[in-house]
């Protein structure tokens, strides 16, 4: 586990958290970031990197990536759930 929140590569390297197209400043909503919506894209591989952890719930996977990433991204129900879906199937 590396990088901030041990989110290993994905969020510890360029594009992670606070790299440009990460979750924290730089990424979806932080300074010179994308605004608004995040990429399905971006939901599916943050749902991986928690799993690879540990096995967890979706509202518990909404609020740990709201955590690392210092509340820059907070994806709602309606990404979580359906991506969470298309994963299982």
């Amino acid at each position: 586990r590396g990088g901030p929140g041990g989110f290993g590569g994905f969020f510890g390297g360029p594009g992670g958290f606070g790299g440009p197209g990460g979750f924290g400043p730089g990424g979806p909503g932080g300074p010179g970031g994308r605004r608004g919506r995040a990429r399905r894209g971006d939901v599916r591989a943050s749902i991986l990197a928690l799993l690879k952890d540990r096995p967890m719930h979706g509202y518990e996977m909404i609020q740990e990536i709201a955590e690392r990433s210092g509340g820059a991204w907070k994806p709602s129900p309606g990404s979580v759930y359906p991506t969470l879906q298309l994963l299982e199937d």
